[in-house]
C-alpha cells in the first residue's frame, strides 16, 4: 500500500488536483504517510524529488515529517528540494523547488540538519535565491 502513495508521489506530470485526491485518499485507506522504503526514503522525498508542490502540500497537512532523514546518506526533504537536479525531466521545474523549499521551511523544516557527509541543505544551495531563504530561517531559528 506505501508503494500506491511512493508512486502517486513520482508521477512526473500530475494533474493537481487529482495527485492531491489520490494522496488523501490513500492515507484515509490507511497508507501511512511517514512510511520508508528499505533505504528511508518517504513519500516526501519523492514528492520534493518529483517537483511536486501540491504533494508536498498534501503530504505535509497529513503529517508527513519534513526533517526525516533518509538512511542512506541522511539527506532530508529539504536536502532533495535544494539540489538542482530533481528526479529525470524535472530539470526546468526550478520555481516549484523554491515553493517547495518555502513550504518545507514554513512546515518546520530544520536548514542546520547534516547530513552523512557533514552537508546542510545550503551547502547545496543552487541559487543565491534558495541561499536567502534558507539563511533566513536558520537565522530565525
Amino acid at each position: 500500500m506505501v508503494n500506491e502513495l511512493f508512486e502517486i508521489c513520482c508521477d512526473r506530470a500530475p494533474d493537481p488536483a487529482d495527485q492531491a485526491r489520490r494522496i488523501y485518499a490513500a492515507i484515509e485507506a490507511g497508507v501511512d504517510v511517514n512510511q520508508t522504503d528499505k533505504n528511508g526514503v518517504t513519500a516526501l522525498h519523492h514528492a520534493v524529488r518529483f517537483r511536486s508542490p501540491i504533494a508536498v502540500e498534501s503530504l505535509i497537512r497529513s503529517g508527513a515529517n519534513v526533517n526525516q532523514p533518509c538512511r542512506r546518506n541522511g539527506s532530508t526533504p529539504l536536502h532533495r528540494a535544494v539540489c538542482q537536479t530533481g528526479a529525470p525531466g524535472t530539470a526546468d521545474r526550478s520555481e516549484a523547488a523554491a515553493e517547495i523549499v518555502a513550504m518545507l521551511l514554513a512546515a518546520g523544516a530544520d536548514p542546520l540538519i547534516a547530513n552523512k557527509s557533514g552537508k546542510i541543505p545550503a551547502d547545496y544551495a543552487t541559487s543565491d535565491m534558495l541561499r536567502s531563504l534558507l539563511s533566513a530561517k536558520a537565522k530565525r531559528g
